[in-house]
């Protein structure tokens, strides 16, 4: 990742610590993906660009 990606992704109020890449599982499909790391927050956000690049669904009224 570079600092781009980080300064434009990022609200004011984070202090990033830096980067790692995880891997995510979803049901039985699992993702390579690259996260940003921070104090402030211990549970993992999808961004918007995660979803749409990987044709994701919600559809929460049939628990999908």
């Amino acid at each position: 990742m570079n600092p781009e990606w980080i300064s434009w992704k990022c609200c004011d109020n984070l202090s990033v610590l830096g980067t790692a890449e995880i891997t995510l599982a979803i049901g039985k499909i699992s993702f390579s993906v690259n996260v940003l790391v921070c104090t402030e927050m211990q549970e993992l956000i999808l961004g918007v660009d995660f979803l749409s690049e990987n044709n994701c669904v919600m559809d929460f009224g049939r628990g999908l």
